[in-house]
């Protein structure tokens, strides 16, 4: 009898196991790099939402922040970072919205996918409340449309202007599983949201029509322009205007042959840049002409003016030594830079002025050609090689300083050292 009842225990924790193993649950295809995408006007998705990863987004503290753009006028169109053919959805589109490309309803079969906003703007009156119910169709890759978000009377989207201070940053937008029959209409916020890993994914939503301020605030200036081997190297300064907290990407564009750059001639995003800095513009074609331009880019996608470069001209490595003539250098850096320039005057100007000075370039030129094969097939040693001159560089840039520096060392050491000496004797 006592085996019986073990057997049948066994036998229901195994059933309760493999329904358990069956049932829904809601994850993300992608937790490294997921995707989610605005969808235009049109219903044709336009590009991946600039996102930051606070977690995986199975628990409120894990959520997902995306930052969507919004048009209220055309001037969001037209401080877009490419050319949207006026498809940037406005607050009461029904086609166009948020399409979370990699949401994964593992094991669906007969549950209700929901979807709920909360606006922590509205203080105690903040609540969830039910967006839409997702089709059973779409739940692989569901999509919200900013009319179903923004028909909800928890979100205020008649507010947004082209300020930075109609940013809306306190929204939560949660996707959760129901049982089937449960029958949320939209706009109830009498809901009960599950709090079982797995049966809800959470996103934070930085909402923003704020367009004028990248726009008139903001400045950039491209101080150099160098030619690499295949590549060319922008370097560039500038201000974010105040709008700095939103702001960490560059917008590249570039033509070829040479002509006048627009935002059709889009290249890529670079992530992680300030406001000053460099770019590298990579897998160009040697021998070509190119023209870019750059602009600043916030997280919405909104960006600043274009600013063009003067003409890229990548010539292969060779080409490069034999113009620079500094071999280790150029092979060190592998494209035209500041840093050669000043090697190259201090050679015609001061080392070329005297006997041992001209020594010296002699012997380096007998001797530098030799070694630009390994420091071309060794990129650790092409990378030592560039920190070594820049670090020369840096000393003889700040010679005066430095020299002054050791100086007051020197003499406040040694009038430590004789004080000490009268102090004992």
């Amino acid at each position: 009898m006592q085996k019986l009842l073990k057997s049948l225990i066994l036998l229901n924790l195994f059933f309760i196991a493999g329904q358990l193993s069956h049932a829904a649950s809601l994850g993300l295809d992608d937790i490294e790099e997921p995707i989610f995408r605005l969808r235009g006007d049109s219903g044709t998705n336009l590009n991946e939402l600039f996102i930051n990863m606070g977690g995986d987004s199975s628990t409120p503290e894990a959520a997902i922040t995306l930052y969507v753009p919004v048009k209220v006028t055309a001037s969001q169109e037209a401080a877009y970072y490419f050319d949207t053919s006026s498809d940037l959805p406005d607050v009461v589109s029904t086609d166009g919205g948020l399409y979370f490309q990699d949401i994964d309803t593992k094991g669906y079969s007969d549950e209700e996918l929901y979807v709920a906003v909360k606006d922590n703007s509205n203080g105690s009156d903040a609540s969830f409340r039910i967006v839409t119910q997702i089709p059973s169709s779409d739940v692989e890759a569901p999509f919200v449309s900013f009319i179903d978000l923004c028909s909800t009377s928890e979100l205020n989207c008649a507010g947004f202007t082209d300020k930075l201070a109609t940013i809306k940053d306190e929204i939560e937008l949660v996707f959760f599983l129901k049982p089937d029959g449960t029958d949320y209409p939209p706009n109830e916020d009498n809901i009960v949201i599950p709090d079982t890993v797995g049966q809800a994914l959470y996103f934070k939503l930085v909402m923003s029509a704020a367009s004028e301020d990248i726009q008139t605030k903001s400045s950039l200036v491209i101080n150099a322009t160098f030619d690499g081997d295949a590549t060319g190297i922008i370097e560039y300064t500038g201000d974010h205007g105040g709008n700095g907290s939103y702001i960490s990407r560059m917008a590249l564009y570039l033509v070829n042959p040479s002509a006048a750059v627009a935002k059709t001639n889009f290249r890529e995003i670079i992530e992680e840049k300030g406001e000053d800095g460099t770019i590298k513009v990579s897998r160009l074609t040697n021998g070509l002409n190119y023209r870019a331009a750059i602009a600043y880019v916030d997280h919405f996608g909104f960006i600043g003016p274009l600013v063009e470069s003067s003409d890229i001209n990548p010539k292969p490595i060779e080409k490069l030594l034999a113009k620079n003539q500094c071999y280790l250098v150029t092979a060190g850096f592998g494209h035209d830079h500041y840093v050669l320039n000043y090697f190259r005057h201090i050679r015609d100007e001061y080392l070329m002025s005297f006997g041992a000075g001209q020594l010296f370039v002699e012997f380096y030129y007998g001797t530098a050609p030799k070694f630009v094969k390994y420091i071309l097939e060794n990129k650790a040693l092409a990378y030592t090689i560039k920190l070594y001159s820049l670090s020369i560089y840096f000393v003889l840039q700040n010679i005066v300083f430095i020299i002054g520096c050791i100086t007051l060392l020197s003499t406040y050491t040694f009038r430590r050292e004789i004080k000490t000496c009268l102090t004992k004797y």
